[in-house]
């Protein structure tokens, strides 16, 4: 049973010879970086004993950015965007990204060379790059101007990284910032 308002709860054993070793599991209801304690009290007849344990849990960002890579030769820069590294349960028309450039020196998307990757997040919070996921499992938007939106139509429901190219539409002669701006539902 699932109850979010239970904080505590009672087992009764009745009369036993034996030692038990009771397990169960609860649920983070919140995305938070945070240290939960669990507190038992054992008793019976003259014996009574009380003890706890604690755990510190870590979400990493829901959503980052950066640039991994920079070709002169053709002028491209590769991006990635780490989603919902935070691993939550994000429902359908909410699972979404609008990618936008700002910069001096206009940036071109190149919709052909969007990949995107299941991530998972070991208990270190160290990000591994899994399978590619099937390209009927989202939607690229490139009307969107100086950019694109990414939707996932079945909602989402782990970590994923998303790489891909800009490349410049004229001819880079100078050094010039280019900023890349990545926005989610509710972020």
């Amino acid at each position: 049973e699932t109850d979010s308002s239970i904080k505590q709860f009672q087992l009764v054993f009745g009369d036993i010879d034996k030692a038990y070793r009771v397990k169960y599991k609860t649920n983070i209801l919140e995305a938070k970086n945070t240290t939960y304690t669990n507190n038992v009290s054992v008793t019976g007849g003259s014996y009574a004993k009380d003890d706890s344990a604690s755990v510190s849990v870590a979400f990493s960002e829901p959503l980052a950015k950066k640039s991994l890579d920079y070709k002169s030769s053709t002028q491209t820069l590769t991006w990635s965007i780490e989603y919902n590294y935070n691993e939550q349960v994000i429902a359908p028309g909410s699972a979404w990204i609008v990618d936008t450039f700002e910069t001096e020196q206009t940036q071109e998307f190149l919709k052909d060379t969007l990949k995107v990757y299941e991530v998972t997040i070991d208990e270190n919070g160290k990000a591994t790059r899994g399978n590619q996921v099937a390209s009927n499992e989202y939607i690229i938007d490139d009307t969107v101007p100086n950019g694109f939106k990414l939707d996932f139509p079945n909602g989402v429901q782990s970590a994923y990284e998303i790489i891909y190219d800009t490349k410049a539409k004229d001819r880079v002669r100078k050094s010039v910032n280019v900023t890349n701006k990545a926005e989610m539902y509710d972020g």
